[in-house]
This record gives structure tokens, C-alpha cells and sequence, in this order.
């Protein structure tokens, strides 16, 4: 599957020259509501429990959620190349580029994003769930694992390892779960979330464990935002980005497009311009 990535003329220049694609802190994404859509359906579905769990319960499942979740660091794709909306929003308003990426050509796990323990390259690739009623389902699954599992504790009873993974589903859940008005833009993510470690006293960071790079720093949108940096040279040799096309107001020739990647060594890339009679 080719994902594609929406940039301006400056990202996309960046993207080819380094081999490297922007991890950003969700929470300065353009949907304000990332991460807070998910808990707003977490706390629908937990009306639901409210008879079968007691008091006690419920409040140290709330804790537990609340000291278990992360803010994800993320890349975000398209899975189609030529939409009006993304040209718009994130390409300089038609002038810059979508860059085609071969997903197999990651190798990244599928799994639920999570805190990254034990490998400091640990991402996941993932797609964005923007039908209510199954994020209300899957919430539901998880919440109920969790609730079983802090049940379980409370009462000093056997604790079942199949139930461990609610709490960490739920928290990886609400990277994915997305406001359906949001569903035009067909989005999968690349999700990273390193150990940070800060001082309590300052709130210093004083350590970033198992990222995929040194945290950094840009301007965007009157803002500072945080980011890592995923190196994908390594993939040059299988093809890594395979097809790129220009925004409906991009005027960059195609004949400058191929000097540009085939001196950056992306010699078999397709060139293509986006089919929106936009200007």
C-alpha cells in the first residue's frame, strides 16, 4: 500500500535532502481534540459499568488510566494522494507536494501504540478508527479488561494475565480513535512514544529513553512544537518513496522534480500532479 505524506515545498525538500520524516506531539495536530475524542468515549461507555463495578472500582480504574496514558509523537499519512482537503490543510494550500511511501517497506509493527520499554526504534503504523460505534466497542472491550483486572487487585484474588492489557490497550486506543468528521482524510500514523523522564520539582525533562532520536524543535502555526526524527535512508535501496505529486498550485516542473530525485537517489520515483482543477 502506498501512504502518502501532505507537505509544503520546504518539508518536502527537507524529507528527500535528510531521509527523515517529523514525529510532532499529537496534541499540536490540527484536530484539537486528539486523544480528548477518545476519553470522551471512555467516559460514555463507563456509565455502563457503573452498576457491575463499586465506587472504589471505578475511581482507581480512573487513576490508573490517567497515570498510564501518553501523548504519541506522530507522522501523518493519506491513503489517497490527491485529496482537495489535504492540499488545502496541509500543503500549502495546493502548492506543495505528497510524498507516495511504500508502507510494507517499514517493517513496523501493527500493534496498539505503547510506551516504548525496551527498543528504541519501537513505532507502529497504524490506521485511524473513525466509526463511533466500533470505538465504542473496542473502548468497551478494553475498559471492561481493565476494570476486571483492578476488581481483581482490590480484592487480593488472582490476577489473570489476559486482563493486564486493558489499561495499556486503552492508552494506545486513544492514538487511533478520531473525530469521524475528520474520516475525509483517510489517515494511518506512524506512532512513537519514547520513555521521558522529568524532574518533578522543575518539570526539566532530564532524559529521553528509547527514542528514535534526539527530541528537537520547530515553529508552526504561532507555536514550538517537539519532534523526533525517523531516519528512513536505510529503505533507499528497496524503494522507499515511490511515486510524489505536485499540488494543483505547484508550478515546480517535472523535468526540476527528476533532477531533484534523481539526484537525491530516488531514481525510480514516479512523478504525477494532482488532478484538482484548484487555484
Amino acid at each position: 500500500m502506498i501512504l502518502y505524506h501532505y507537505c509544503s515545498q520546504q518539508a518536502f525538500l527537507e524529507i528527500l535532502k535528510n531521509k527523515k520524516i517529523w514525529l510532532s506531539g499529537a496534541h499540536n495536530m490540527s484536530d484539537y481534540m486528539e486523544g480528548v475524542w477518545a476519553e470522551n468515549i471512555m467516559g460514555e461507555v463507563l456509565k455502563s459499568f457503573i452498576e457491575k463495578y463499586d465506587e472504589e472500582v471505578i475511581r482507581t480504574f480512573i487513576e490508573r488510566y490517567h497515570h498510564s496514558k501518553f501523548s504519541p509523537f506522530i507522522c501523518c499519512f493519506s491513503s489517497n494522494g490527491d485529496l482537495l482537503s489535504q492540499w488545502r490543510a496541509y500543503a500549502e494550500d495546493g502548492c506543495g507536494f505528497a510524498i507516495g511511501f511504500e508502507s510494507d517497506y517499514f517493517k513496523l509493527s501493527n500493534d496498539l501504540p505503547c510506551m516504548a520499554f525496551n527498543d528504541k526504534t519501537k513505532l507502529t503504523l497504524n490506521k485511524i478508527e473513525y466509526d463511533v460505534e466500533r470505538q465504542k466497542t473496542t473502548v468497551s472491550t478494553f475498559m471492561e479488561s481493565a476494570l476486571d483486572y483492578v476488581q481483581a487487585e482490590l480484592r487480593s484474588t488472582q490476577l489473570p494475565i489476559t486482563l493486564i492489557r486493558g489499561l495499556d490497550g486503552l492508552a494506545g486506543y486513544a492514538a487511533l480513535a478520531k473525530n469521524p468528521a475528520f474520516s475525509e482524510e483517510q489517515e494511518y500514523r506512524l506512532v512513537h512514544m519514547p520513555m521521558i523522564i522529568a524532574s518533578k520539582i522543575t518539570n526539566k525533562t532530564t532524559d529521553t529513553v528509547f527514542a528514535c532520536s534526539e527530541m528537537k524543535y520547530r515553529t508552526s502555526n504561532n507555536r514550538i512544537i517537539p519532534y523526533f526524527e525517523y531516519d528512513f535512508s536505510q529503505l533507499m535501496d528497496k524503494g522507499s518513496i515511490v511515486e510524489i505529486i505536485a499540488g494543483p498550485k505547484n508550478q515546480t516542473t517535472d523535468m526540476d522534480l527528476r533532477m531533484l530525485t534523481g539526484s537525491s537517489g530516488y531514481e525510480a520515483t514516479k512523478i504525477k500532479r494532482s488532478s484538482a482543477s484548484y487555484r
